[in-house]
């Protein structure tokens, strides 16, 4: 199981937490750098939103299309996940089993997830947690 869990600075800590209670191990992230921002960050006017890759076993797995690690959009930024992830994701697992949290619309090919993260459907018998995320810098 491969994991894209959306986390704005202010609660990366928050997201590397989840992952590592729902035993995954952190592989490695994209960056959403939004042209639009519609709020700020806590010390910043935050334009980005990390993206962490996260798999249920220490060894990633392969990947059919590896894409740059900054992605850039114009859609206004907000709750939902741009087009342009949704697609950079499917482009890297085409075949994989894809889900989203609190989806704002359908998108063929996904299964919505209403229940939130306190009941990951994703996990499938992980060998225990992976290594807490590394915030400072």
């Amino acid at each position: 199981t491969v994991v894209f869990l959306l986390a704005p600075p202010a609660h990366l800590r928050t997201a590397c937490d989840a992952l590592v209670n729902w035993g995954f191990f952190l592989q490695d992230n994209l960056v959403w750098a939004k042209c639009n921002p519609s709020r700020t960050g806590l010390f910043s006017r935050a334009r980005h939103e990390h993206i962490l890759i996260a798999t249920n076993v220490p060894i990633p797995h392969e990947v059919a299309s590896i894409p740059d690690s900054v992605i850039t959009t114009d859609e206004a930024a907000g709750t939902h996940l741009p087009q342009a992830i949704y697609a950079v994701i499917e482009k890297m697992f085409p075949s994989a089993r894809r889900a989203v949290f609190f989806p704002v619309e359908q998108r063929e090919g996904w299964t919505s997830l209403e229940n939130g993260i306190d009941n990951p459907p994703l996990s499938d018998g992980a060998s225990g947690p992976g290594p807490q995320c590394d915030t400072k810098e």
